[in-house]
């Protein structure tokens, strides 16, 4: 609607000058202070753009005062009446100034508009009065939508409507949803402007709305011509007319995996795979879809599931191999993560091989230097232990533990576990394990040989004596006159051992070595002192 509002006051008419030619008006005094008023008593209340017009000439003031009152406060500019409604361009003589935009502002039947003169004493400060022209400019009113309540992803075609108070020309309105996406209303219809939100993925809103205004310019059939980008009154948002779920957002993909990334398993410990539940904000229920490959492109996948409601699959019978496994999660409305990062579990149902390349030597020795190889490609652990017989397993472990290295050598050279058996253990990391015996019991001798010397009485008939050994020696060296030496016999010439003085008789079954004088002259006399040296066991 326009509106064309005139002056009240007796001013003196100036005719065929003004807006349309019937004459403009000016103050019948020179001094300063009389008012014009334009009332707007006639009005209906709203927002109006407010114009006024003059007439120019060289005779006018260069601040003419206009104070617009209008709802709960006031507007006072200042006008040169001497340029057009530009306030840029100086007018003719006479000339119509053209609408000069006052602004736009909330107007009631209360409101009017009063230019006040000015010291016209001069004769050059005429203050002209012309009509106020109010055009009703078009109130937002409220956002609205047509789609039918619901739910709505990536893709989904929303309806939003801008309602306004005056019937629209044209014009568009730039609008922020509460879904982060921007949306232009540009087409027109009745008091409407409306257009459609395409739903984006990344987008959601439990309850659709507009947050904000970016831009608008809109124009009515009356040419009332709205630019705020204030947002309507509470209450007239697309919320509180509608209940639309916008979720184009996906879920996150699962972690929290069980067996964890990089297990080794059995046939039989590989019951079943987890994860860790995810939730969804907006749309719930989550599903899952799980996904096994002997590949990490899982090309080609050796299974994928369907949609899966819980956070668990059954792997039972799963065959030796090396598996990568992900899981996506997918929201009630079809929106679905990436899939997780790949988990590897290996399936080994293999135990290790385990072979002694030097083992426990049946005989006495020192030491037994063994040797074990173990093969497995997975190897978690390879120890020993010592067993009482032969049957090797997991009950020999309870005591002290010996860790080894494949096919490196180890010594055992103490006493302490003769006639035990050594007790090889080998686990790779799926948990299979292998036991493994020497073929002998240890039999470890560290102990030097202890001898008694038997001798007959003493006498030049004593030719020999004996040497009594606790165990069986070395006959080389038992039967070696330099291993037994006399001390403290002057007659002999005094000390040394026996070589070229005796001979010497081994005799294994009983330990015992026989020495016996070569020389004629030589007997036990009870003065001696005999002695033996280096002689050891077998």
């Amino acid at each position: 609607a326009v509106v064309y509002a005139y002056a009240t006051n007796p001013w003196i008419d100036y005719a065929s000058q003004g807006s349309d030619g019937l004459g403009v008006h000016y103050a019948p005094d020179i001094q300063a202070g009389q008012t014009a008023k334009w009332n707007f008593s006639t009005i209906t209340p709203g927002m109006y753009q407010v114009y006024i017009s003059w007439s120019t000439h060289s005779n006018r003031t260069t601040a003419a005062p206009y104070t617009l009152n209008y709802v709960s406060s006031s507007d006072s500019q200042v006008i040169n009446q001497e340029e057009l409604a530009d306030q840029t361009t100086v007018g003719s003589d006479g000339q119509w100034s053209g609408w000069f935009d006052y602004g736009t502002f909330d107007l009631d039947t209360s409101s009017n508009m009063v230019l006040t003169t000015v010291d016209n004493t001069s004769g050059s400060e005429y203050v002209i009065a012309d009509e106020v022209r109010l055009v009703k400019v078009p109130v937002l009113q409220s956002f609205t939508s047509s789609t039918v309540d619901g739910s709505y992803g990536a893709g989904a075609l929303i309806d939003i409507t801008a309602n306004y108070s005056e019937t629209i020309s044209s014009g568009s309105i730039d609008v922020v949803l509460d879904s982060g996406a921007t949306v232009t209303l540009n087409n027109v219809s009745g008091t409407t402007l409306y257009g459609t939100y395409t739903v984006a993925s990344g987008e959601s809103s439990a309850d659709l709305t507009v947050s904000s205004i970016t831009s608008q310019n809109i124009t009515d059939t009356d040419g009332g011509n709205l630019t705020s980008t204030t947002m309507p009154s509470a209450g007239s948002n697309i919320s509180d007319t509608s209940d639309l779920l916008v979720d184009a957002v996906a879920p996150s993909a699962p972690t929290g995996f069980t067996p964890a990334d990089g297990t080794f398993t059995t046939t039989a410990g590989l019951t079943s795979i987890s994860w860790g539940a995810v939730t969804d904000t907006l749309s719930n229920p989550v599903v899952y879809v799980y996904q096994s490959a002997l590949n990490s492109g899982y090309a080609p996948a050796a299974y994928t599931s369907g949609d899966l409601s819980g956070t668990s699959i059954a792997t039972a019978g799963t065959p030796t191999g090396t598996y990568y496994v992900h899981v996506l999660a997918k929201d009630a409305l079809g929106n679905s993560s990436a899939f997780s990062s790949s988990i590897v579990i290996t399936v080994d149902n293999t135990a290790p091989v385990v072979v002694f390349t030097d083992d426990v030597n049946a005989a006495p020795n020192m030491s037994d230097a063994l040797s074990v190889l173990v093969t497995e490609a997975n190897l978690a652990t390879s120890d020993y232990a010592f067993s009482a017989d032969s049957t090797c397993d997991a009950a020999d472990f309870s005591g002290t533990i010996y860790v080894f290295t494949s096919g490196t050598p180890f010594n055992i050279s103490t006493e302490v576990n003769n006639g035990n058996y050594v007790c090889i253990r080998a686990v790779d990391l799926s948990g299979n394990t292998t036991y493994q015996s020497s073929a002998s019991s240890l039999n470890i001798d560290i102990t030097a040989p202890t001898v008694g010397l038997v001798f007959p009485t003493p006498g030049p008939a004593a030719t020999s004596f004996q040497a009594v050994f606790n165990e069986d020696v070395n006959s080389t060296e038992a039967t070696n006159p330099a291993n037994y030496f006399l001390t403290n016999w002057p007659g002999a010439g005094g000390s040394g051992d026996l070589v070229g003085d005796a001979t010497v008789l081994y005799d294994s079954p009983s330990k015992t070595a026989t020495v016996t004088f070569t020389s004629p002259a030589w007997y036990i006399s009870p003065e001696q002192l005999w002695g033996v040296q280096n002689i050891h066991d077998v």
